[in-house]
């Protein structure tokens, strides 16, 4: 079974859209700095590669639902740093 394609995204903002999206996301801490997390995205690069698309061109979405995703990406991205500390 061949691995399923990743994606490497470090915007907090780009990510937290990717999640609105239906995307699954997991959070990666860098080797050489521990302090830098970055998010892998899992699933067909072309829909991502859609996806990245239509957030550049500013489409519209629910600022509630926008915001809850974000917190949700911030939390992950805290809660990989306190890991380590």
């Amino acid at each position: 079974m061949a691995p399923t394609p990743t994606t490497n995204l470090e915007d907090t903002m780009l990510v937290a859209y990717m999640v609105l999206k239906g995307h699954k996301i997991k959070p990666w801490r860098d080797k050489e700095s521990p302090d830098h997390i970055t998010f892998d995205i899992e699933g067909d690069v072309a829909k991502i590669e859609a996806d990245m698309q239509t957030y550049y061109a500013n489409e519209q979405v629910g600022i509630a639902d926008f915001v809850r995703c974000f917190k949700s990406v911030k939390s992950q991205m805290y809660a990989m740093k306190k890991v380590t500390t």
